[in-house]
């Protein structure tokens, strides 16, 4: 079971955008996150794939320097299928509160929270019983600060965030160091599954990933490293 959680406007361009949350009664059974409930933010009239294609995507997506290039995340599957179902009617729509309630919930299976206004995630947040959420717009989101992860992709980046107050999630090279406090996902440590974890949820630690997912990605990601001079 699914549900549409919100229609509207995003807040980074205005463009229509939809949250539809999935496994609600048959949770996600992704090997890394456990069985929980997952949210896909998408542009509402643009198929996802065309929307990466076009730059479009930016309305879900916001300044993510990896959208379109080394996002980890394979459209073509999980987002797209999702887009699909919604536009032949397949999905419902349901309060936030309602839908979240005694849930496990992966925010941004696909997107950024921070096009989405905070009171939904407040709402869904609410009754749930725990949940993990990453975002690229932290400094453009600040409401977001205590309910998600902001996302940080080099040491400076996450020092400054976390500077602000915010718990950071930092992707690096598998040679560059650890910064203080921070520690690596216990899921690349020892296969703990999220649900498990429960450390993402904005409010406990600052974790650090070594660059993962398609070869072509992380090839694509160490070469964005260079190219923006990002290094340790």
């Amino acid at each position: 079971m699914a549900y549409i959680l919100y229609e509207g406007p995003s807040i980074i361009d205005g463009q229509p955008i939809v949250v539809i949350m999935t496994g609600v009664k048959a949770p996600s059974h992704n090997a890394k996150t456990g069985t929980m409930a997952q949210t896909y933010i998408l542009r509402s009239d643009i198929p996802p794939l065309e929307a990466v294609k076009s730059g479009e995507d930016a309305s879900i997506c916001g300044n993510c320097p990896h959208r379109g290039t080394s996002c980890y995340v394979n459209v073509a599957q999980g987002p797209q299928s999702v887009w699909k179902t919604y536009r032949n009617g397949g999905y419902n729509q349901c309060s936030p509160k309602k839908a979240g309630y005694n849930l496990s919930i992966r925010i941004g299976a696909y997107g950024d929270p921070g096009a989405v206004p905070p009171q939904i995630w407040k709402d869904l947040l609410s009754h749930a019983r725990m949940w993990t959420g990453y975002t690229h717009q932290a400094l453009s989101s600040p409401e977001l600060m205590g309910n998600m992860q902001a996302s940080a992709d080099s040491p400076e980046e996450a020092l400054a965030l976390q500077e602000l107050g915010w718990k950071t999630f930092r992707v690096k090279r598998e040679d560059e160091p650890f910064l203080p406090g921070e520690i690596l996902c216990p899921n690349e440590k020892t296969g703990m599954q999220c649900i498990i974890c429960g450390l993402c949820d904005g409010r406990k630690k600052n974790i650090a990933i070594n660059v993962h997912g398609l070869d072509h990605k992380i090839k694509k990601y160490k070469s964005w490293r260079i190219e923006n001079a990002v290094t340790i």
